[in-house]
């Protein structure tokens, strides 16, 4: 784990980028000359990066990509101007040795392929997990929305017609050539589906904008840095952007195109560890640390999985990335969300693997955000909210945090003795709380008035829950009231649960 000067506690962070299986190769260092090699490599093409760093007042990056091609007899695709000057070439392996070792070129690398980093087996407990501190689970979850929040997701597309996405979800940007913004794997819809479908959704009512750049047969790296450069260029902020997908070696390009993400001020970015089993801080771009010179990196969450029994997820051919570059674990086996094969369907996709545990921090992230935490200090508080001692790590494993993601309940302050005008929809649950000074004789909390039936439960010290709770009056309608004499001093949190939907006056006074 990483040490941050400005935050409470050790933790980490990264992004994870993955191609599934196989054991990750030793990392690539950048060296004059020398042609750079990638784990799947698409035949034909390179990326070609220039020593010249990105900044105002320079040449077009066309007009030296096109100058540079033609010494050598390539042809330019794609260019790029933000994460890195370089372009992607199509060339053969001659030319592109000859770019490699022009004044020019800081390095070429063969443009890889990426896949994301999940897959597929059955149930539903993961929301119910991450609502409660410890162990055991009480069958419900409360649900908090992220009305106006937006969530960017580099991903394969999304059935955004969806009913479950109630209208919440869009394209913003396709990165993939002759294809439409729609999901042809179901990868990118399921993934919005645990961020914020209405039924799975971490994050109820949050806007959901894809930016694609996966097809059936995976992406490139040249495609990902184009929808990276286009996140940290158009993201409208502040903002979550959620990356489900991984390599399970180092990438420069990628590191880079994370980098310009991050430093935008406004975006909180969550990454799926990756599923390769190794030491996610040998992945890319998750060993990317902290420092002097970056220290916007602590804007970026990195997200192992677990299991129902609360220990690292291990697949049948692949599992959870580990070690001292995860910040968070959260649910990442066994889980359901959104079907991208009509828009209607409710025979929920059977989903494991990290690609669908960043989800998951990614909606508390933006409830978070709805709640308005800043951007910056949203890891914080993830961290700092977290169960601690919750997962059983690998025997012998000492460098991966025992962290896991606790969606802490958001309760409105009351003042003493104001009362306040309150209404929710059936099935809802709104968390206040009043702190009591010590030596009071009593307090009282009342619901009064109003229309329809709200249900009033108190605790102190902790939210109350469905079975656990000081007072709880139940009466049909609108009239309840709790009264503690000589209360504990501290904070006493109420909650109001919608049997039906209400609007009510709600007071606590001692």
């Amino acid at each position: 784990m990483r040490s941050v000067k400005s935050l409470s506690r050790w933790f980490t962070l990264g992004l994870v980028l993955a191609s599934v299986g196989g054991l990750a190769a030793p990392p690539q260092k950048s060296e004059p000359g020398r042609l750079m090699r990638a784990d799947n490599p698409v035949a034909g093409e390179y990326l070609v990066v220039l020593k010249e760093k990105p900044g105002r007042g320079l040449s077009s990056m066309a007009a030296k990509a096109g100058a540079l091609a033609r010494k050598y007899g390539a042809r330019v695709l794609t260019i790029h101007e933000t994460a890195f000057r370089g372009f992607l070439v199509s060339a053969s392996e001659e030319q592109a040795q000859a770019l490699a070792e022009d004044p020019q070129v800081e390095r070429v690398r063969e443009n890889g392929i990426v896949q994301p980093s999940g897959i597929q087996s059955p149930a539903d407990w993961n929301l119910d997990r991450i609502d409660q501190e410890a162990r055991p689970l009480d069958n419900s979850y409360f649900a908090e929305d992220a009305t106006g929040i937006n969530v960017y997701l580099i991903d394969s597309g999304i059935r955004a017609s969806h009913q479950e996405f109630e209208g919440r979800a869009q394209v913003a940007f396709n990165a993939v050539l002759g294809q439409t913004g729609d999901d042809v794997t179901g990868h990118g819809t399921a993934v919005a589906g645990i961020i914020g479908g209405k039924t799975h959704g971490v994050a109820k009512k949050v806007n959901l904008r894809m930016v694609k750049a996966f097809n059936e047969f995976g992406t490139t790296v040249d495609r990902l840095v184009t929808a990276l450069e286009w996140v940290a260029n158009n993201a409208v902020t502040p903002a979550i952007v959620n990356l489900s997908f991984t390599t399970s070696s180092e990438n420069l390009e990628i590191d880079a195109a994370v980098d310009v993400v991050a430093m935008n001020p406004g975006l909180v970015v969550v990454v799926a560890a990756g599923n390769a089993n190794i030491d996610a801080c040998g992945c890319s771009p998750a060993g990317l640390q902290p420092d002097a010179v970056h220290p916007f990196r602590t804007r970026i969450i990195t997200v192992g999985a677990i299991d129902e029994s609360h220990t690292r997820w291990v697949g049948i051919t692949n599992a959870s990335n580990k070690g001292g570059c995860l910040d968070l674990w959260a649910p990442g086996a066994n889980l359901r969300s959104v079907s991208s094969t009509s828009d209607t369907d409710s025979t929920f996709f059977p989903l494991e693997g990290t690609s669908f545990a960043a989800p998951h921090v990614s909606g508390a992230a933006a409830i978070l955000l709805a709640h308005g935490v800043a951007p910056a200090d949203i890891p914080a508080r993830l961290i700092n909210d977290a169960s601690v001692g919750q997962v059983e790590l690998d025997f012998g494993d000492t460098s991966s945090p025992n962290l896991l993601l606790y969606k802490r309940p958001h309760a409105t302050p009351l003042v003493n003795g104001a009362s306040v005008s309150v209404s929710d929809d059936t099935g809802g649950r709104r968390n206040f709380k009043l702190d009591v000074p010590a030596g009071r004789p009593s307090v009282t909390f009342s619901i009064t008035g109003g229309t329809g039936d709200a249900d009033l439960y108190i605790r102190h010290g902790q939210f109350p829950e469905l079975h656990a709770y000081q007072c709880r009056p139940l009466r049909k309608g609108n009239n309840e009231t709790c009264v503690v004499n000589n209360p504990a001093g501290g904070t006493w949190l109420l909650q109001l649960g919608a049997f039906s939907t209400y609007t009510t006056t709600l007071k606590g006074q001692y």
